[in-house]
């Protein structure tokens, strides 16, 4: 028995921490019952309802505003379209033989033909060179003392017995227009001589000569030449 005691006043230290700390855990929980219990005494429950909020007011609708009308355009009167005549498709036999082009087989693209070659135009030969003017000149005073001389050749004083009575003189100026053929187109009085008798005789032989026919080279471009002749006709003179 003694030695019990001993062993236990030995480890009094240690036998008497639980007995303690299970004291002290009673303690602590009757401490907080009771303030626990204050708390709710003087702390009543708050009741929180949750309300639905109050709907909004709804907005009054907005009067439709007036669209501004579109001031009415002026349509295109339509043109008379003139009726056109139908065409009738015409058939040629050619076209009625060819196959579709889609049942004609694709050919082949033929290989680009080589160029033939530049022609060069032929030379032109040149044109034969106009005759000098002095040529021209010298054909035409030549042809023109031709005809003059004809003329003159046949010229005599008018017989008959009104010349003869009055036997009048004078000079007639007077033109012959020939053709190219040397034909007589027209005769005519520039000048004349005052006696209707000398007019007339002078008229007479510019009709009734036979002339030949233009040179080439005299009047170049002209169909046709006058040629003017002063008349001199005395009573008694051979020409």
């Amino acid at each position: 028995m003694s030695a019990a005691v001993n062993l236990v006043y030995r480890y009094r230290d240690w036998v008497s921490v639980p007995p303690a700390a299970l004291l002290l855990v009673l303690l602590l929980g009757a401490t907080a019952q009771t303030v626990v219990k204050k708390l709710a005494s003087s702390h009543p429950e708050i009741k929180v309802e949750l309300s639905e909020p109050a709907p909004l007011p709804e907005k009054a609708p907005e009067p439709p505003r007036a669209q501004p009308q579109a001031a009415p355009q002026a349509q295109p009167q339509a043109r008379p379209v003139a009726a056109q005549p139908a065409q009738t498709p015409t058939h040629s036999p050619e076209a009625s033989a060819q196959p579709s082009p889609a049942a004609a087989p694709t050919a082949a693209p033929a290989a680009p033909a080589p160029a033939a070659p530049a022609a060069h135009p032929a030379p032109v030969a040149p044109a034969a060179a106009p005759a000098p003017r002095a040529e021209h000149e010298s054909v035409q005073n030549a042809f023109t003392a031709k005809i003059r001389a004809d003329v003159l050749a046949r010229k005599s004083y008018p017989r008959g017995r009104e010349a003869s009575l009055e036997k009048p003189r004078g000079t007639v100026r007077a033109w012959l227009e020939l053709d190219r053929s040397g034909a007589v187109r027209d005769v005519g009085i520039e000048t004349g001589s005052g006696s209707m008798i000398l007019d007339g005789a002078a008229r007479k032989l510019l009709r009734g000569g036979n002339y030949p026919a233009f040179p080439e080279a005299a009047f170049p471009g002209e169909g046709s030449h006058r040629f003017y002749f002063d008349l001199d006709y005395q009573p008694g003179a051979a020409s």
